[in-house]
């Protein structure tokens, strides 16, 4: 279902850690030997190869730094527009042309609309400008083993991405990608990569950081394995009646916890007519107009997958629609809201 985006806000808080920059030191880090050892033992992977591996790289401040301040932190407008805007926008146009062949082809198979896959590689890496300077093992090392909220997380990546490594033959020192370990155009966590990413191009190779096919038909493969509805709608715009029950930001959080006629009763009535018997959720955000809302629906909750966040889905669903023509930059356009064109 196209979308028409209004402009939100949201602040995010996030609690700070620190640590010096500095070599790992496996002989006073018994956590990272038994880390090491468990590995060597359990998927009969080189020990000596570890120890090197582990001793050349660092803990990195500035990776920590990173996952105190998320981009989603930001708000609502500043977020959005590192987005959304031109030059973003025009390369989506070029990349699409470009593509279009592998995105129609990702589309019939796995029912994921072309534009969503547009939106979601524009705004992980611009189109393949910005895949990530961060070490990869560096990355995923600090956070497991520095960094206590996500430390199951990233420990669990880390040793899918050794495993990766091996499969593909990679050297784990060379491998480049995002502050938090993720490669690529489409910004693929290990797992995912060993998961989720398909061979587009049938060359017998799968390649995230340079074969487009391979990338398009990777996205489109992980939205429909994560739960992807095809033809089914993503977010709506809503029109709000002056008598409409009043929500705060925690209580819009967008599940699926109504049904259209549910929302229409509490004066939260879609822009165009939706689907009645799909589940729906109420997106709300604050901003300086007050609160803004839409109707959120299965498709939108499997875009978060992708990254758990609900600015994240609104601006890859916002920006698929620039890119595709569906909204025109400084005047946004209604045009058949449709997930399947």
């Amino acid at each position: 279902m196209r979308r028409i985006i209004l402009t939100i806000f949201i602040s995010m808080s996030a609690s700070l850690y620190t640590l010096p920059s500095a070599a790992i030191d496996l002989g006073v880090n018994p956590e990272v030997r038994n880390y090491i050892n468990t590995i060597a033992q359990k998927y009969n992977y080189d020990e000596r190869d570890l120890y090197r591996w582990f001793n050349i790289i660092n803990f990195n401040q500035s990776i920590i730094d990173s996952m105190n301040k998320p981009g989603e932190a930001k708000p609502w407008e500043n977020y959005r527009d590192i987005f959304i805007q031109p030059e973003r926008i025009q390369m989506g146009k070029d990349y699409m042309s470009t593509h279009m062949k592998a995105l129609k082809a990702a589309e019939r198979q796995y029912g994921v609309p072309a534009d969503i896959i547009l939106g979601i590689i524009g705004v992980e890496t611009y189109y393949g400008k910005v895949t990530g300077k961060s070490y990869v093992l560096e990355a995923l090392a600090t956070i497991a083993f520095k960094y206590p909220p996500r430390s199951k997380y990233f420990t669990n990546e880390l040793t899918e991405f050794l495993l990766l490594c091996r499969e593909q033959g990679w050297n784990p020192l060379e491998i480049r990608g995002s502050y938090a370990g993720a490669m690529g155009l489409p910004q693929f966590m290990p797992s995912s990569y060993r998961t989720y990413a398909i061979d587009g191009s049938k060359n017998g190779y799968i390649n995230l950081f340079d074969d487009h096919q391979d990338v398009i038909a990777s996205v489109a493969n992980y939205l429909d394995k994560k739960g992807w509805h095809r033809g089914e709608p993503v977010a709506v715009p809503v029109n709000v009646r002056p008598n409409h029950k009043e929500f705060t930001e925690a209580e819009a959080n967008g599940k699926l916890n109504y049904t259209v006629q549910q929302l229409a009763d509490l004066g939260f009535v879609p822009i165009m007519p939706v689907p009645k018997h799909l589940k729906v959720g109420l997106l709300g955000f604050e901003t300086e107009y007050g609160m803004q809302y839409w109707m959120t629906f299965h498709n939108f909750q499997v875009i978060k997958r992708y990254n758990n966040s609900g600015k994240y889905a609104l601006v890859v669903a916002l920006l698929g629609d620039f890119v595709s023509g569906a909204v025109v930059l400084g005047k946004p356009a209604m045009k058949a809201m449709s997930a399947s064109h």
